[in-house]
C-alpha cells in the first residue's frame, strides 16, 4: 500500500496539489474555497453547474501549476491587501508572483501559448495589478490577452457555441469580464464583437465620452433642458447653478434609465451576479452589462481632468451602481476603488451653495453604503460618514438626511441598507463622544 498523499486539500485531502504545499499555499487556499462558497451564480455561467469555481476551474488549476500558483498569489495579495499591508512585502506573495511570471514567458514560447490554462493565468496576473493598483499592468495585460485570443482562434469547440461545454462556458465568460475589468480600469471599450450586449464603442460616442469636457453655460440648449427635467431634482439644479460637463449630465440620464429598468424588474427578473463582471448571455446579464458600460463610462469621464466637484459626483454614482446591482457582499474585486474612495472623499471642504452641499451628503452615503457591504471593515472606512456628520449638521437626522438623499438617485432596498448603516455609524460617534466626554 502506498502512504496516503500529504499535500492535499483540506477540502479533499486525497489531491495532491500541484506546487509545493507550504503554511501559506494551505491558508491562501483554504481562503479561496471559502469564498467560493459564498459565490452566487447566475445560470448563464454553466448551467449544469452549480459552482464553477470549485467544480470546474480548481480541478483544472490543480492539473496546471501555473494556473494554480496565479491563483495562490492572486488571493494571497487579497487576504493581505484586506489587512491593509502591502502585498509587495510579503516573501511569500513575491515568491509565487515570480513563479508564475517565469513559468507563463516560458509557456508563451512553446505549443500551448493560447490554451485555457495559459489565458487563464493571463487574467489572475491581470486581477494582481488591479487589485495593487497597477492601471498600466492591466492594460498591458488586457492587451497581451486580446493577442492570445486572436492568436488562437474561435474559443468555442464546435460550429454552434450553444452546444459549448459548462468549461467553455465558463472560460469565454471570464474572458469577457476581463475585458470589461481592462475597459473600466482604462476607461477605453474593449475589443469585444458589437454582438455583445455591452462596451460598445458607440456608447461613448453617444455620451461624448471621446471628445474634451464641454462646460455648458446659460442659456442651455433644448436639448440639454429636456435632458435636465428627467433626472431627480437634485442632479438638476446642481446642473443649473454648479460647473458640470455636458458628458456628466448625459451620463446622469443615462443611469436614471437604468435605475428606471431596475425599478421595472425588481421584484421578479433579479438574481445573483456572479461578481464584479458578469456573462452576456441571459436577460437579466443584459442589465448587468448595461451597469457595467455606465461603471466605465464614470471611469472614462475621471480620467479627463474633470471639476472636483464632479470627482466626487463620480464616487457616489459608482458606489450607487454598485449597490443597484446587488446589495450582498463585495467581492475582492471592489476593494481598488473602494479604497480610492476612503482616502480621497473624507478631504473635501464644505461647499458654499446648499445645492453642492447636498449631492456631496448623497455621494458620502452612496459611498458609505458600499463600503457597508465589505463583510470586513476596510480600514479608514469610517472617516467617510465621521466627516460628512462634522460638516453637515442635517446629515446627523435621518428624518432631515433621507430628504436630502431622496432628491437623487435611490430605491426603497437600498435606502433601507443607507439607514442601517448611518445608525451604525451614529452609535460610533456617540460613543467615541461619550468617552471624550468622561475623559
Amino acid at each position: 500500500l502506498q502512504p496516503l498523499p500529504c499535500n492535499g486539500t483540506r477540502d479533499d485531502p486525497f489531491t495532491t496539489l500541484p506546487i509545493q504545499r507550504t503554511k501559506c499555499v494551505v491558508e491562501t487556499l483554504d481562503y479561496f474555497v471559502a469564498m467560493c462558497k459564498g459565490i452566487e451564480y447566475s445560470h448563464s455561467v454553466a448551467p449544469n453547474t452549480r459552482n464553477p469555481h470549485l467544480m470546474l476551474l480548481l480541478p483544472y488549476a490543480l492539473e496546471h501549476p501555473i494556473l494554480f500558483e496565479s491563483i495562490i498569489a492572486v488571493c494571497r495579495a487579497s487576504v493581505l491587501l484586506s489587512r491593509g499591508k502591502s502585498a509587495f512585502e510579503d516573501p511569500a506573495f513575491i515568491q509565487h508572483r515570480g513563479n508564475v511570471l517565469s513559468a507563463l514567458n516560458i509557456k508563451l514560447q512553446s505549443d500551448s501559448c493560447t490554451d485555457d490554462a495559459a489565458l487563464l493565468t493571463v487574467t489572475m496576473l491581470m486581477t494582481l495589478e488591479y487589485l495593487t493598483g497597477n492601471h498600466y499592468g492591466v492594460h498591458m495585460h488586457c492587451r497581451g490577452l486580446d493577442k492570445m485570443i486572436q492568436l488562437r482562434g474561435p474559443l468555442s469547440e464546435n460550429s454552434d457555441p450553444d452546444a459549448d461545454s459548462d468549461w467553455m462556458r465558463f472560460v469565454k465568460t471570464g474572458l469577457t469580464g476581463y475585458k470589461a475589468l481592462g475597459s473600466f480600469v482604462t476607461g477605453q471599450p474593449p475589443n469585444i464583437p458589437s454582438s455583445s450586449l455591452g462596451f460598445a464603442s458607440e456608447t461613448f460616442e453617444a455620451l461624448s465620452l471621446d471628445k474634451p469636457l464641454y462646460y455648458p453655460e446659460n442659456p442651455f440648449s433644448e436639448h440639454l433642458c429636456i435632458v435636465l427635467s428627467r433626472l431627480p431634482s437634485g442632479f438638476s439644479e446642481l446642473s443649473l447653478i454648479s460647473r458640470v460637463s455636458e458628458q456628466m449630465i448625459n451620463t446622469l440620464a443615462s443611469i436614471s434609465a437604468a435605475k428606471t429598468q431596475y425599478d421595472l424588474s425588481a421584484d421578479t427578473s433579479r438574481s445573483p451576479a456572479s461578481g464584479f463582471f458578469t456573462s452576456p448571455e441571459s436577460p437579466h446579464d443584459s442589465q448587468q452589462m448595461a451597469l457595467q458600460n455606465l461603471l466605465s463610462a464614470l471611469q472614462r469621464l475621471s480620467l479627463m481632468s474633470p471639476s472636483i466637484l464632479e470627482t466626487y459626483l463620480s464616487f457616489g454614482l459608482i458606489s450607487f451602481l454598485f449597490q443597484l446591482r446587488r446589495l450582498a457582499p463585495l467581492n475582492l474585486f471592489y476593494d481598488p476603488i473602494l479604497r480610492q474612495f476612503i482616502s480621497i472623499l473624507p478631504h473635501h471642504s464644505k461647499p458654499v451653495t446648499v445645492q453642492e452641499q447636498h449631492v456631496l451628503i448623497w455621494a458620502s452615503m452612496s459611498v458609505a453604503g458600499s463600503l457597508g457591504l465589505r463583510l470586513v471593515p476596510m480600514p479608514g472606512a469610517h472617516t467617510i460618514l465621521d466627516h460628512m456628520f462634522e460638516l453637515y449638521l442635517e446629515s446627523r437626522k435621518w428624518s432631515r438626511l433621507e430628504k436630502i438623499l431622496c432628491n437623487f438617485f435611490w430605491t426603497q432596498a437600498i435606502l433601507e441598507h443607507w439607514k442601517g448603516v448611518w445608525e451604525t455609524a451614529m452609535a460610533r460617534r456617540a460613543l467615541l463622544l461619550k468617552r471624550k466626554d468622561s475623559s
